[in-house]
Order: structure tokens, then sequence, then C-alpha cells
């Protein structure tokens, strides 16, 4: 799947079901294969030091 041309927006645009499909499938195999592997750190907030009011 191209970044420019997402599954959703060609449905939009009129594509038919038969021309956006085999891009719906490769965007899902590739988001499951990204589940089945781990996001990592894609999620994770960076850690701050800050130190909290008071805590002096």
């Amino acid at each position: 799947m191209t970044q420019s041309a997402p599954v959703v927006q060609l449905a939009i645009a009129g594509e038919s079901p038969d021309a956006v499909y085999p891009e719906a499938v490769a965007a899902t195999e590739h988001a499951f294969r990204m589940l089945e592997q781990g996001l990592g750190d894609l999620l994770r907030r960076p850690e701050t030091s800050v130190t909290p009011v008071g805590a002096d």
C-alpha cells in the first residue's frame, strides 16, 4: 500500500471493491505482521526527569 493512496481514500474516491481489495489485503497483512512481531516502543512515552512540586 502506498502512503499517497490509503485504501479508505480509494474507496471514498469511488474505486470498486474489487480494485481496492488487493491493497486492503496487503495493508491488513502488514498490520498483523507488526502485531505478530511486537510493536516495540512504538507507544512508549519518554520518561521525564521532572521533580514533582513539593518534593524538594
